[in-house]
């Protein structure tokens, strides 16, 4: 009987020293699982090598914890550790998933895992497992045209009480992504889901627009929240303790539509429902004098991608590049709002000119149809400025192109004259002389310039001090250890540029006092010191991404505050 146990125990063990395992074996689409390294005896903490895995996505980890315990036998004492290694994984898909062998180094000896099965089911409403907490997300069209916008709602759903939520968006790959709701605090509400009463809460909506057609695949958001259990402590003042687990959405798949060819030709990329009008402060203007022109765009869609037709100003306006404005507009289920094209043009002719009108043509995706506007034309009476000198000013293109047929050289060779009245000394016996004092108080001026160079270098390097420490911190893109590494490199290097010093490690203790002694504040040592404690043990423990980048921009503030008081 105990041999039929140890075949089908999911626990693994390695001559009594080293257990992998997982903390579920069955669980539904959005849930996560914990796999967990355990060794016994060791002396060290395992080395493992995780395989490349195809059908789960590592969240977290690696999390380290260990144990030691000594107890004393027959007058020697003896010591027993632990260590213990978590990673938290997400399934990709569903069905059977397999985690593959992998090997563990501990204490000089190799070994090796066998390979760990895992069911996925999806999460339907006939489930037998009853969902306490999960996330949804929602999309409202999932066979749109290209560029047009569809809203996507992601939505805490929970029947347990909640005490802590961090996300992590995906990167909308083949999107432009705007954020329509996304608020600092959740709002809990009662709905009933699954025939089940839960209070849910919008984590975000946003619009997003295509830039493709074809399949696009919407990643999983993954969060982390915190659950309170429901096992109250007595001996505790702050309730029942909280549990973090991970869960995430399904992915969305959208099958994009190309947009439909235009009957005339055409090309525009412009989707949504757009209005166009020309403005003009002025219809009377002076031959030569600068005129402005703004052409309005107005309505609903992906501004971005929102323009007029290619347009052609008469030959005879001197045409600038136009500046462009853009003021969006938001609401909870659209994004839209106003683009203004400013042209700036000089007629260089006398006479009546029209303009003719400015078009949009966009895709109307409410009716499947394209559709083109056009502004009003406008009319333009141009008088003779005074001041010019002829009644045209410049040439035209045409013109230009003639110039340099027109142009005729009898002679271009260089003319030979004759010198008279040269001077007493020879010019080229000036030059020598010259030539000569240069290179005999040149050594002395180049030594000057590198001495002083030398005698400042420690004054220049201090100056740039803060500039170029924050400049070598990474950004929240980054992995968490490169970041908290790049934050204890910037520190190292404005310390040393500072004092002049060319230390390559300071520990933690040195850094604490070389900044108490030039001033900063005690918010400001605080914030240090928290940072370096979460830089030590981010290759251990997770961190969430608010708090990455509350450290850079809080290192960044200490640094300059230190800067600021430094003597």
């Amino acid at each position: 009987m105990r041999f039929l146990f140890l075949i089908i125990t999911t626990h693994l063990i390695f001559a009594g020293h080293v257990t992998v395992d997982v903390d579920s074996h069955q669980i539904s689409e959005g849930e996560s699982i914990t796999l967990t390294v355990k060794s016994q005896n060791s002396k060290d903490a395992p080395i493992v090598s995780l395989p490349n895995f195809t059908d789960f996505t590592i969240v977290s980890g690696p999390t380290q914890s260990s144990n030691s315990s000594y107890s004393l036998i027959n007058g020697k004492m003896a010591s027993n550790s632990s260590y213990t290694l978590t990673w938290t994984l997400m399934p990709r898909k569903i069905g059977r998933l397999l985690i593959s062998s992998f090997q563990i180094q501990l204490d000089g000896k190799t070994t090796k895992s066998k390979p760990i099965y895992v069911g996925v089911e999806k999460r339907s409403k006939n489930s037998k497992k009853t969902a306490q907490f999960f996330v949804e997300a929602k999309i409202d069209n999932v066979s749109p045209y290209r560029g047009e916008q569809v809203i996507l709602t992601y939505t805490l759903y929970t029947r347990v009480d909640i005490t802590s939520f961090d996300e992590k968006m995906p990167r909308y790959k083949g999107f432009w992504v705007e954020d329509l709701f996304s608020p600092t605090k959740l709002q809990l509400r009662k709905v009933q889901k699954n025939r089940l009463q839960y209070h849910a809460a919008t984590i975000k909506k946003s619009a997003l627009f295509p830039t493709k057609s074809g399949k696009i695949t919407i990643d999983p958001m993954i969060a982390t929240i915190g659950v309170r259990d429901g096992k109250r402590n007595s001996f505790s003042v702050f309730g029942s303790p909280s549990k973090q687990h991970t869960i995430s959405t399904e992915s969305i798949i959208l099958n994009v539509k190309p947009l439909p060819k235009t009957k005339d030709g055409q090309t525009s990329a412009v989707v949504g429902k757009w209005n166009i009008k020309s403005t003009i402060h002025r219809t009377n203007v002076m031959q030569d004098e600068a005129l402005t022109i703004k052409v309005h765009l107005t309505g609903n869609g992906n501004l971005k991608s929102a323009d007029i037709l290619p347009y052609k100003f008469p030959e005879s306006f001197e045409v600038f590049e136009p500046k462009v404005t853009v003021k969006n507009s938001k609401s909870q289920s659209k994004i839209g709002g106003e683009k203004i094209i400013e042209y700036v043009v000089i007629p260089r002719t006398v006479g009546k000119v029209t303009l003719s009108p400015f078009e949009i043509k966009y895709f109307d995706n409410a009716i499947n149809k394209w559709n083109t506007k056009r502004s009003k034309a406008i009319k333009l009476s141009v008088v003779e400025n005074k001041k010019s000198t002829s009644g045209t000013v410049g040439l035209s293109k045409e013109e230009v192109q003639l110039v340099g047929k027109d142009i005729r050289f009898m002679d271009d060779g260089e003319p030979h004259w004759q010198k008279t009245n040269s001077g007493l000394v020879d010019k080229n016996i000036l030059i020598l002389a010259t030539v000569a004092l240069i290179l005999f108080f040149f050594p002395s001026v180049v030594n000057m310039r590198q001495s002083h160079l030398k005698n400042t270098m420690g004054d220049r390097k201090s100056r740039r001090a803060l500039k170029e420490s924050v400049a070598m911190i990474k950004t929240i893109n980054d992995s968490p250890v490169a970041v908290y590494g790049s934050i204890h490199q910037a520190i190292i290097m404005y310390i040393n540029s500072k004092t002049g010093q060319k230390s390559a490690e300071y520990s933690s203790g040195n850094i604490i006092s070389i900044f108490e002694m030039h001033s900063l504040s005690s918010t400001s040592m605080d914030s240090l010191k928290k940072i370096m404690e979460r830089g030590e043990a981010v290759r251990y423990s997770p961190v969430s991404a608010a708090e990455i980048q509350n450290d850079i921009e809080g290192i960044k503030a200490v640094l300059k505050e230190a800067d600021n008081g430094w003597a």
